[in-house]
């Protein structure tokens, strides 16, 4: 039993397996939307793991311990080490809605930002010439600048706040508000309705939200013209960041 305690490839073996274990199944059942999956323990903490205790067992090795404490830190490192991998899974808050705090500016036809956004989508058409265009999309853009009800909103923008939702296990479901952070910054933005509906000066709280499109480039108008769109905070946010 002493050559096993005092042997880097047992504390290899011991970590690598905690590490892998951790790192596959960590994710899996605790965060199980995560991207990561099962692969941050096959490539990362597994070998991570194995690394460590190669290196650790060689110390323990060397330095003039007990046999029992070699063995008291090996558990000790394994439980640490497994703990950490599994607190790092846990799902981080999601962003439900970002909202502004400020004052309307100028308000316009998206029409004016056109040009400017038909030059971009052309530059990113010219970098990626094999991938599948929509078809006739410099043609549509009228179209869609007169199908899409909307106006072009500038907002001198004094704060930002975000609406997130936790999801760790103890209070998964739960809504909360960040902190607002002070930005002092002029936005543009993409309102419905016409510019009657923001006059200039007034005071407003509003959601941010960007939503798909299909096609590329896209045939949505905010997308199209990478806006953010503007909506009513829903009451049961507002009270949150109010």
């Amino acid at each position: 039993m002493s050559g096993v305690r005092k042997s880097p490839g047992v504390w290899a073996l011991a970590l690598g397996i905690v590490g892998g274990a951790a790192g596959f199944f960590g994710p899996m059942i605790l965060n199980p939307d995560a991207n990561q999956g099962p692969m941050l323990g096959l490539f990362i903490t597994g070998p991570g793991g194995a690394l460590a205790g190669l290196v650790l067992g060689f110390i323990f090795r060397i330095l003039p311990f007990t046999d029992s404490v070699r063995g008291q830190a090996l558990v000790l490192f394994c439980t640490l080490f497994g703990a950490g991998i599994l607190w790092f899974s846990l799902p981080e808050p999601v962003v439900l809605v970002n909202v502004v705090d400020g004052s309307i500016g100028r308000c316009y036809s998206p029409a004016k930002l056109m040009p400017d956004a038909i030059a971009r989508w052309e530059g990113e058409v010219a970098r990626y010439p094999n991938s599948p265009q929509r078809a006739n999309w410099r043609e549509d853009t009228a179209r869609v600048v007169r199908d899409s009800p909307g106006v072009i909103v500038e907002i001198e923008v004094d704060r930002r706040n975000a609406v997130i939702e936790h999801r760790k296990p103890w209070d998964r479901g739960k809504l909360d508000a960040r902190s607002w952070t002070a930005v002092h910054e002029t936005g543009k933005y993409l309102g419905g309705g016409t510019c009657d509906s923001y006059p200039a000066g007034r005071h407003v709280l509003l959601a941010l939200t960007g939503k798909g499109s299909p096609g590329w480039p896209p045939e949505r108008l905010s997308s199209f013209l990478g806006l953010l769109e503007l909506e009513p905070v829903p009451p049961q946010y507002s009270k949150l960041v109010n």
